[in-house]
C-alpha cells in the first residue's frame, strides 16, 4: 500500500539525525556528498553515521555509489517529489469549492496496467509541469509494478521511476481534473471525474528494443510539453 511506503519514509526522516543528513544532501545537489564530508559537516560519529545513511537508503530516499575509494550519497529528488505530493495531493478538497478557484489544475494520465506509458507520462508531466499542473496516473487493471523498460528509459533523463508505484483508479485522488488523457489503449475510464478528456494514441512500447522504446518517450516528452504549454 502506498501509505505504508509514505509512513516508513516519514518515520526514517523523523529521527533528527537522519533528517539532518538527507536535509544536507538535498541542499548538495544531485551530486550528492561523500561520506566523509557528512561526518565532518554534521559531526555524525563514523560507528552510526553509516547506520543512518543505511536507514534512508532502504526507503529509497538516497541512493550510494562508489567513486574508487570514496562513498557518495545521493539524494532521490523523484522520491522526495512523490512524497510530498501524495501529503497534499487532497489538500482542502472538502474546502467551499469558491476556495479553490484558484488551486492548481490536476491532470490525470490514464493506461490499463499503468506500468509504462502513463507513468512516463506523469513523470514528464512533474519534471516540465511543475508550477502548472499537479501530474497523476492511473489503470483501470494495474499491473502492481512500474515496467523496468520504463524505469531505465527515464533514468537516462535522470528520473528514478523505482518512486513511482503502479495504481488503480481508486486509488488516485477523487477530485475533478482538468484534463484525464488515454494513452491509446481504448480505455475511456467513464468514473473518472474530467473537465476534458482526450486520447494520445501512444503506441505501446512494453516489447520494442531500448531505442525503439526511447522513440516512445520522446513522443510522450512531447505531448507533456504541448500540454503544459496549453495549461501555462
Amino acid at each position: 500500500m502506498k501509505e505504508e511506503i509514505i509512513a516508513k519514509r516519514l518515520a526514517e526522516l523523523g529521527n533528527i539525525t537522519r533528517l539532518r543528513i538527507f536535509r544536507h544532501l538535498v541542499k548538495a545537489g544531485h551530486s550528492g556528498a561523500a561520506v566523509g564530508e557528512i561526518q565532518a559537516k554534521l559531526q555524525v560519529p563514523n560507528s552510526t553515521l553509516s547506520h543512518h545513511i543505511s536507514r534512508l537508503v532502504n526507503v529509497g530516499l538516497v541512493k550510494q555509489r562508489r567513486d574508487g575509494r570514496v562513498l557518495h550519497c545521493l539524494p532521490q529528488y523523484a522520491v522526495l517529489d512523490d512524497t510530498i505530493d501524495f501529503l497534499r495531493e487532497e489538500c482542502c478538497i472538502n474546502e467551499n469549492p469558491c476556495h479553490n478557484e484558484e488551486k492548481m489544475k490536476k491532470v490525470l494520465f490514464v493506461c490499463v496496467e499503468n506500468s509504462c506509458r502513463s507513468q512516463m507520462a506523469e513523470a514528464f508531466g512533474k519534471i516540465h509541469g511543475q508550477g502548472v499542473f499537479e501530474s497523476h496516473s492511473s489503470g483501470s487493471k494495474p499491473s502492481g509494478k512500474v515496467n523496468p523498460k520504463a524505469i531505465a528509459a527515464m533514468a537516462e533523463l535522470d528520473y528514478d521511476l523505482n518512486a513511482h508505484s503502479s495504481k488503480s483508479l481508486d486509488e488516485i485522488p477523487q477530485v475533478e481534473y482538468e484534463y484525464a488523457i488515454t494513452m491509446g489503449c481504448g480505455d475511456e475510464c467513464p468514473n473518472v471525474k474530467a473537465k476534458q478528456r482526450t486520447d494520445w494514441s501512444i503506441p505501446d512500447p512494453k516489447h520494442l528494443e531500448p531505442g525503439e522504446f526511447n522513440q516512445v518517450r520522446e513522443i510522450i516528452e512531447q505531448k507533456v510539453l504541448e500540454l503544459v504549454k496549453e495549461l501555462s
